[in-house]
């Protein structure tokens, strides 16, 4: 008996794209009709003009200086950290013979270890990096083995 509400009578000619493309649209359009998600409150104010090469391009998104948890270097510099650490720990623990929570202990002091390392290195031809950046660093680093990356 359902069945019956999505067959077209009989007499009806077999619809083409075109039909189906205005059925789509007119789906769509009685969704986007419907009413509207309460006004958020104005905690943040909206930027005045947002540049025209950005509004055609959803791709192009801007870059937030200075928001927590961004590491000021590159991901290659993170991979390489990271391959640098998971070398080190698998001379270190080359059977695996530790639990779960030591080895990621060790990989932790190991990350903090390469980290300050590379900062020492980092900081003879650039601005010296603060703790918090070091820190953001070993984070990314210790998250790119064990927690999905850059997820």
């Amino acid at each position: 008996m359902a069945d019956t509400q999505h067959r077209p009578p009989a007499d009806t000619p077999p619809a083409g794209p075109a039909d189906i493309t205005g059925i789509l649209a007119s789906r769509l359009g009685q969704r986007r009709t419907a009413p509207a998600a309460p006004a958020a409150p104005a905690a943040a104010p909206a930027p005045d003009k947002v540049p025209a090469s950005a509004a055609a391009d959803p791709g192009a998104v801007p870059r937030l200086a200075g928001l927590p948890g961004q590491i000021p270097v590159g991901w290659e510099v993170i991979e390489d950290l990271q391959a640098v650490v998971s070398k080190t720990l698998s001379a270190e623990d080359p059977d695996k013979l530790l639990a779960e929570e030591d080895r990621r202990a060790l990989a932790r002091r190991l990350v903090r270890n390469a980290v300050a390392e590379w900062s020492a290195k980092y900081a003879q031809g650039n601005a010296g990096l603060t703790q918090e950046q070091e820190a953001a660093i070993g984070t990314a680093v210790f998250d790119s083995m064990y927690r999905g990356g850059r997820l």
